[in-house]
């Protein structure tokens, strides 16, 4: 989500395709790109103020625009930037829970964080965010505690002349951009900033990835966060995943379905 002109980027480490192992083709995850694609055409078309749709801060609450704010986008580059990562990161969540609960997902995510947004900022009058960043962070915290050690391929451009390729685990990723956030946050003294609405998506997103995981409504085969990096932490296990409902390899049901990766199949 930006706050305000977005600014360009003049290195970004783009990932290409993931390792993770997927039980469920990326259909809602390619919804909501088309979505955001016909938004924006629409907007262009009848030359919409961004305004309109985009999150108000400052005016109290306006639960129709928890909603479309996370779909409207400032320029083509904010929209093209935010479709990218909406993709790689949506494609490893709703392949492990399928088209119903990603669904859910995206939209506790967006709303609750946009609905926070507004309690929080209640006395910045004339001031909006738009665009799905804040979705694509939270997934990106989701992505963290289910997948942590499965690798994307990247590729980083360096002021748009340049680039490298190479592989890198999805937590590295995560922290990376989490980092970034956080020292933007930092530096620019906790005002309100696109960073700092960034990491209100993970903070919706972690929570929602721990629940999931232990009430057992995601598989992650015994390679989640907790259960690879409990013992950094002392974590004892019984408090591992497997323990609370959160299966440690494929159950029945999973062995059923179809098990592919993104290179494979869809790229």
């Amino acid at each position: 989500m930006t706050f305000g002109p977005a600014r360009p980027e003049v290195g970004m480490i783009f990932p290409l395709r993931t390792d993770a192992p997927l039980y469920h083709y990326p259909i809602a995850t390619v919804l909501l790109i088309a979505v955001c694609i016909v938004v924006h055409a629409l907007r262009w078309f009848f030359a919409i103020p961004v305004e309109t749709y985009a999150l108000p801060l400052g005016n109290g609450l306006t639960p129709l625009q928890w909603i479309t704010c996370n779909v409207i986008h400032l320029d083509i580059t904010h929209l093209v930037g935010n479709l990218w990562f909406l993709w790689i990161f949506g494609i490893v969540v709703e392949g492990k829970v399928g088209f119903w609960r990603f669904i859910l997902i995206v939209l506790s995510i967006g709303a609750g964080e946009a609905c926070l947004e507004q309690l929080l900022y209640l006395n910045h009058p004339g001031t909006f965010s738009a665009g799905a960043s804040v979705i694509i962070f939270g997934l990106m915290a989701i992505v963290l505690v289910w997948a942590p050690d499965n690798r994307f391929e990247c590729i980083w451009i360096i002021y748009l002349a340049y680039h490298v390729e190479f592989e890198i685990s999805h937590y590295t990723v995560a922290v990376i951009y989490f980092g970034i956030n956080l020292l933007d946050i930092i530096f620019s003294g906790f005002t309100v900033s696109s960073s700092l609405l960034h990491m209100g998506g993970v903070l919706i997103g972690l929570p929602i990835a721990v629940i999931m995981l232990y009430v057992g409504w995601v598989n992650c085969e015994g390679y989640d966060l907790f259960t690879r990096y409990g013992h950094l932490l002392n974590l004892p296990e019984a408090y591992l995943p497997s323990n609370f409902g959160g299966a440690d390899e494929d159950d029945d049901e999973m062995e059923d379905e179809t098990k592919f990766t993104l290179g494979e199949e869809l790229i």
